[in-house]
């Protein structure tokens, strides 16, 4: 049976996130790359720098790595590769140096060029990478001639989205992943265990002291090296639980190879504060709950710092083999191949998981007054009573037990108030087109009184420029000319539809370019783009015929002659 050949005209693109390209190159090869046969392959976050050779990653059948690295941070990075016989050129574009991004001219069997853009932005980077693509592709398409472009990485567009989505209006693009492709989960690592923490800063070292001078060794001590061995092991440890506080500590399986019991201790200190703050909400509880929180970051980094510091010493013992050396590195990415949900309930049967009372709302749903007073004291959560509520909050939105939205629409209501009224003060000097029209308007003043020969002149000076509110106006009809004439795409949503045919009259003339102008008494909506120039539209084409013959420069100099 002979296997069928995909049309050469279509491109298998593999895009991967390998978050460290020197221990997944393996993986990438054998189970992504020659697997499915790709085409082309774009690679994000390599974490590759200066050091590595160019040679490095070169897989069979394909071309070398075109890679772009930080020169001076760790992580991020791209890598792209071609398979033998694609038509595929470099473009020598250069990005901002902060933007991880490369562009290719990819050639297909039917001679036309796509524009490839591999990209890779970090999640706190901000929109600037996305809006230098949003000015930027249409050039590059002119200036290589390509017909298509194809932008593939990971571009974190999820924090993003206002721009991200200005992107694909703007130059018509179709986002082709709709499914999830990051999870996160938690970890099952290990079982839980536990064991005894020796609080050595808090021990009575004077009565330690005390009792070892005053035991009678000889007498404890009987003969036998073995038996004296245990005799003074046993003589210690009692020394050491009448003396030294100790505390049972248990491991969780969700906790991070880090989390250990300093940072359990400073996590219990900052929940305790934070209780503390909600029953009393004053300043000093306050600043007490951010100190808390301050420690509770200082013993993270410490126990992080702690780790790392620890690993090279595990990675230097003789017992270390491949497994264990690639666990370890995995771990260090933030990765395990034992990676799995963690079980929602015991052996028993009973839940996993804990709730915590006093962060648990409970509201009676009922129309009848009666129905509170009657459930009150009986509902308990953990043995601990709940207090009923009028009105509870889901996700952001409080509902009344009645399922009214009436105090949250207040409450809306009454925070868009006082943001409108403190708006209206500053919106004089917030309006950039007022400023200008006055601006030139005593401008125009000026050169009106110097043009005049005689002050006792009292002809009125005709002034040979235009009021900028007239230009707005021609700018306007040459934007709906695009929108609704020629079919600009990234203007499709100012499009109207065409009005109903109607009779012609002495004062209102139809056309057949017309459109239906929205109807609506807000004076705020009329004065927006679409309900203002449909009406200077259906008025411009009552008045110049064969609108659809017309190029944007003769619509310009159209609507300077109305």
């Amino acid at each position: 049976m002979v296997r069928p050949e995909r049309p050469s005209h279509t491109l298998k693109i593999l895009s991967a996130n390998v978050r460290g390209l020197r221990t997944d190159i393996g993986d990438l090869t054998h189970n992504c790359v020659l697997r499915h046969s790709t085409d082309v392959v774009v690679v994000t976050e390599t974490w590759l720098n200066n050091e590595v050779e160019p040679t490095f990653g070169k897989i069979r059948g394909y071309t070398q790595q075109t890679r772009r690295d930080r020169p001076e941070r760790a992580g991020g990075g791209v890598a792209v590769c071609f398979k033998e016989g694609v038509q595929a050129q470099h473009l020598d574009v250069v990005p901002p140096p902060h933007m991880e991004m490369m562009f290719f001219r990819v050639v297909l069997a039917d001679r036309s060029a796509t524009l490839v853009c591999a990209m890779y932005r970090p999640p706190r980077q901000g929109p600037s990478s996305l809006q230098y693509l949003t000015g930027a592709l249409d050039d590059l398409m002119l200036e290589h001639r390509c017909r298509h472009v194809l932008v593939v990485g990971d571009l974190n567009h999820h924090l993003e989205q206002h721009v991200y989505e200005s992107l694909q209006t703007v130059q018509v693009l179709t986002d082709h992943v709709t499914f999830p492709t990051h999870i996160d989960i938690g970890v099952a690592r290990d079982e839980a265990t536990s064991r005894t923490v020796w609080l050595w800063d808090k021990a009575d070292w004077a009565f330690l002291r005390h009792d070892l001078s005053h035991t009678a060794w000889g007498t404890l001590l009987p003969d036998g090296a073995d038996n004296m061995s245990r005799a003074l092991t046993s003589r210690l440890l009692a020394l050491q639980r009448r003396h030294v506080p100790l505390r049972d500590y248990t491991t969780k399986p969700t906790d991070q190879p880090w989390y250990g019991y300093r940072c359990r201790v400073a996590a219990e200190a900052k929940y305790a504060e934070w209780l503390r703050y909600k029953r009393n909400p004053t300043r000093r509880n306050k600043d007490l709950h951010r100190a808390a929180c301050r420690r509770m970051v200082v013993s993270s980094k410490w126990a992080i710092q702690k780790l790392e510091d620890d690993l090279p010493r595990k990675l230097r013992s003789p017992g270390v083999g491949n497994k264990t050396w690639w666990s370890l590195v995995k771990e260090k990415q933030g990765i395990s191949h034992q990676d799995s949900i963690p079980p929602l309930t015991k052996q028993d049967g009973t839940g996993a998981v804990t709730f915590a009372p006093e962060k648990t709302q409970a509201m009676v749903v009922s129309r009848s007054l009666a129905a509170g007073p009657a459930v009150a004291g009986r509902l308990r959560f953990g043995g601990v009573p709940l207090p009923l509520q009028e009105a509870v909050k889901v996700l952001g939105v409080e509902v009344d037990r009645e399922l009214k939205f009436d105090g949250h629409i207040k409450h809306i209501a009454k925070k868009a108030s006082h943001r409108v009224s403190t708006l209206r003060r500053v919106a004089s000097f917030l309006d950039r087109g007022g400023r200008l029209d006055s601006i030139q308007r005593r401008a125009l003043r000026l050169v009106d009184a110097a043009d005049l020969p005689d002050p006792l002149t009292q002809i009125e000076p005709v002034s040979p420029l235009d009021s900028l509110e007239y230009r707005r106006d021609v700018a306007a009809l040459v934007v709906f000319h695009k929108a609704q004439v020629q079919g600009v795409a990234w203007l499709a949503e100012l499009r109207e539809p065409p009005r109903i045919a109607t009779r012609s009259t002495r004062t209102v003339l139809t056309s057949g370019d017309a459109v239906e102008v929205p109807r609506s008494r807000a004076r705020q909506h009329q004065r927006t783009f679409v309900g203002r120039v449909s009406k200077m539209w259906n008025i411009f084409t009552a008045a110049v015929p064969h609108i659809h013959e017309m190029n944007t420069q003769s619509v310009k100099l159209a609507a300077n002659r109305c």
